[in-house]
């Protein structure tokens, strides 16, 4: 079949939903279909991809993952929209290059699916600092957004239920974002290491994620100064606002030294930086998903995780992981814990690369989102004319 993929944030924006983007597009095109993607036009970024279509944007909010406004439709790109035969339009995210896809899909009178893979409702802080857009807000616009649509599909239960919670009516299947695990079988080439000077023999502490608010990095720096292990150094790969705050802490809880900010990594080089840790931490409670988690269990890493339904099937406890109550104390130990038994890491290690494959196999997801597409084409087909749709999608 012939879809069209209509997305927020894509190349080379570096985040969770570029990615399953990604890899969505790479498995669909093995199975024989045709992917084309509509996304913001990023200056100076060039594809080597013929069947990805860029439109003038400009970034009207700095946020995780930025918000880009299309400037308008050149007449290539209303040209390609109106030959392109889709059978059916997939948006990623809810932004307004999802709502050109939704109409896109209208006008063509094709069925419409989105994918919500942000919680929408803990990042209203990212516009004047959430005096103007509320968590109510949000959630009535991700209601009437769903209950627009022909479809959607969450990476995880968790994001199901919370649109359930919200009143959307509309289908809804949970389709995980999933990675390409022999990008992250590499050998270790020592970047991280190299980059911030750090003997083979000292542990690392990794988390990956841009340094937000929302992330929920204070509790890691907080646990961290509860280390027993003096030794070990906490590694924040990433950047944004919450650097500076993130540092201050870290000094105002006297592990400076041990508290390090590479910066951001290209994607080409995070699998190499994962391969350089001992232990991947995170502690987000805005997840969806995590694919930073799946990233780090991919790679072999022993996990310690907060308790959180977004990291089900990636940190089993007990299995390849700790996964531990939102208690600072309680996270630090389990910490101390890894870091101290080396048969336990290398047994949490094993581990974490089978429980990733086992429960994010690309090939089997990819079906599933495929046997989806052609369910919900099917009903859109039963349900009859588009007036009819729109006022019952109105009703709801």
């Amino acid at each position: 079949m012939k879809i069209g993929f209509f997305v927020d944030t894509y190349y080379p924006q570096y985040n969770g939903v570029v990615v399953s983007v990604d890899q969505t597009v790479r498995q669909l095109r093995r199975y024989g279909h045709e992917v084309y993607i509509f996304a913001p036009l990023i200056k100076g970024y060039k594809d080597k991809d013929k069947f990805i279509y860029r439109i003038p944007s400009f970034k009207a909010l700095n946020a995780e993952p930025d918000i880009m406004m299309p400037k308008y439709l050149s007449a290539d790109n209303l040209k390609t929209i109106k030959n392109l035969k889709f059978d059916i339009v997939h948006a990623h995210g809810n932004g307004a290059f999802s709502a050109l896809g939704l109409a896109t899909a209208r006008l063509k009178r094709i069925p419409y699916i989105l994918t919500f893979h942000t919680m929408h409702k803990e990042y209203t802080h990212y516009i004047m600092d959430g005096k103007l857009i509320k968590p109510k807000m949000a959630e009535l616009f991700l209601k009437t957004f769903g209950n627009i649509c022909d479809a959607t599909t969450t990476p995880s239960e968790k994001m199901k239920k919370e649109l359930l919670d919200y009143g959307v009516k509309r289908p809804i299947k949970v389709i995980p974002n999933f990675i390409d695990f022999d990008e992250f079988s590499v050998k270790d080439e020592n970047i991280l290491r190299k980059r911030l000077s750090i003997k083979k023999e000292t542990p690392i502490v990794l988390t990956v994620g841009r340094l937000d608010k929302a992330k929920n990095f204070d509790f890691l720096v907080a646990s961290f100064s509860k280390l027993k292990n003096k030794t070990a150094l906490l590694v924040f790969a990433g950047k944004g606002p919450m650097h500076k705050h993130l540092s201050a802490l870290a000094k105002k809880l006297n592990i400076e030294k041990r508290v390090l900010f590479p910066g951001a990594f290209e994607y080409t080089e995070i699998p190499y930086v994962y391969k350089d840790a001992d232990v991947f931490a995170f502690s987000s409670k805005t997840e969806t998903q995590g694919v930073v988690v799946l990233e780090a269990a991919a790679s072999g890493l022993p996990l310690v995780v907060t308790n959180d339904a977004a990291y089900k099937g990636m940190a089993q406890d007990g299995v390849n992981a700790f996964v531990v109550p939102f208690d600072i104390n309680s996270f630090a130990e389990k910490l101390d814990i890894i870091l101290s038994d080396k048969s336990l890491r290398e047994r949490y290690s094993k581990a974490s690369v089978d429980v990733a494959k086992k429960n994010f196999d690309p090939k089997t997801w990819t079906e599933e989102l495929i046997n989806f597409y052609q369910e919900t084409i099917n009903n859109y087909k039963k349900r009859g004319g588009i007036i009819k749709r729109i006022t019952k999608s109105f009703s709801l």
